[in-house]
């Protein structure tokens, strides 16, 4: 099992702070260096000056550099409505990333270029590119690489703070493992939980109700159909920002009160309203459920064949009706497998009968619910889609293993977890201690 090993310790006392005479000439700089050849708004994001953190600046050109990744990777408007809802979110999260830099910079962490390129590597791959699709990608959106690399090295210089400078108390030992492992076997056959999310910090009271209002903004857009985990990448300001908000999986008593007492209410793949919790706001997505240490219903595999009944837009009310009463008369009288083929030829079906083994968490969430309980030999209740009625015959159905709960696993996760919280309450005290003025 890897255990870490390197402790940072600070070879500075303060971080670097820019006189006025230096952020003139970094104004000056970042002036002539991007107004030739871009338009004119964004030669007046170039000039103007978005927040100073610790006497360092962010220009409203590299929020709007953000926004147009958030926009590229998510779809989640135009980007007017991009900049008008998301701008101050995407801001915090800028200084986030400045903080943390700035923190590296005072314990001298470097990087090596082998490291910021499997990065962007990886992250090309999650986008369905290689590096150089991924370049064309950026320049197709007028978005400078740049932007993407300053993220994608804050990321990790922030992981390698947090678990170098407090290696003692992310540290898991033998008996943390084992009381662990009580503990799931404890809570055997209680509902588990595959969770996402995106937290959004309060700083202060007087941050209340605005960062409210940008989760519940957030909130909405996810609902439309935002990709949870581009959002949380650009916006999130929690640890887990870095891998699409994962969590992994939790029982409701590991995540805090109040976003634990949701879980079991929430609907999957929706992503729900803004939770209060210590330290901010999250917004949680449930992915999938399971029983701790049983089998999990989506992992088995179904060996089916289909009754297709097809229904289209330029049919009566009457001919749908009567679909809908042949579809139910067919799901009741419990067809065998053998008796499918004969029944499809009857019916005037030109899609295959025999559609293989699928896995059941694959399927979608209204043929997934109907299918769960149904046992070989057995067929599916009538279940509508946008090209009709469906009837389910299960020919051969795999139980997937029940896998006890691996020791390394288990210390991974523990690692994880306590890295997580160090992480939370570092962002927390440099929040806190930071000059931030916000213009």
């Amino acid at each position: 099992m890897y255990r870490p090993t390197t402790r940072l310790t600070s070879k500075r006392s303060h971080g670097f702070r820019l006189a006025p005479v230096a952020l003139l000439a970094a104004i000056f700089w970042f002036t002539s260096g991007f107004i030739a050849g871009q338009e004119s708004r964004a030669q007046e994001d170039v000039q103007r000056i978005a927040a100073i953190v610790n006497n360092e600046m962010i220009s409203e050109y590299d929020v709007v550099q953000r926004l147009r990744m958030m926009l590229a990777s998510s779809g989640v408007g135009t980007m007017e409505e991009v900049r008008k809802r998301f701008w101050r979110q995407m801001l915090d999260a800028l200084i986030d990333e400045l903080l943390q830099t700035q923190e590296a910079d005072k314990f001298d962490l470097r990087l090596e270029q082998e490291d910021i390129d499997n990065s962007y590597e990886a992250i090309s791959r999650q986008n369905k590119r290689d590096p150089a699709e991924m370049d064309q990608f950026l320049i197709d959106n007028k978005i400078e690489k740049r932007s993407l690399i300053q993220k994608i090295r804050a990321e990790l210089l922030w992981q390698r703070m947090v678990r170098g400078r407090f290696q003692h108390q992310i540290s898991v030992g033998d008996d943390d493992v084992t009381e662990e492992l009580n503990r799931l076997l404890s809570r055997k056959g209680e509902p588990e939980y595959l969770v996402y999310e995106i937290f959004l910090t309060v700083a202060s009271p007087t941050e209340e109700s605005r960062v409210r209002q940008s989760a519940q903004r957030i909130s909405e857009q996810l609902r439309k159909g935002a990709p949870f985990r581009q959002v949380a990448r650009q916006l999130s300001q929690g640890p887990t920002a870095v891998n699409g908000g994962v969590i992994g999986w939790v029982t409701p008593d590991q995540l805090p009160p109040n976003v634990g007492a949701v879980l079991p209410s929430l609907k999957k793949d929706v992503a729900s309203d803004p939770v209060r919790a210590a330290g901010g706001f999250y917004i949680i997505l449930l992915k999938h459920s399971r029983r701790v240490m049983l089998p999990d219903p989506a992992a088995a595999f179904l060996e089916m064949k289909q009754i297709l009944l097809t229904v289209d837009e330029e049919m009566s009310e009457a001919e749908k009706a009567a679909i809908a009463q042949q579809a139910q008369a067919i799901a009741a009288a419990q067809l065998s497998c053998d008796m499918a083929e004969a029944q499809a030829k009857q019916i005037g079906q030109t899609l295959p009968v025999d559609i293989g083994k699928i896995r059941l968490g694959d399927m979608p969430d209204n043929f997934y619910a109907a299918l769960e309980d149904v046992q070989i030999g057995q067929s599916s209740r009538a279940l509508l889609s946008d090209r009709g009625y469906h009837i389910f015959i299960v020919c051969n159905r795999t139980e997937p293993e029940v896998r006890e709960p691996d020791e390394d696993r288990i210390y991974y996760m523990l690692t994880e977890r306590r890295a997580d919280m160090v992480a939370r309450r570092y962002m927390r005290d440099l929040r806190r201690d930071a000059l931030i003025e916000i213009r």
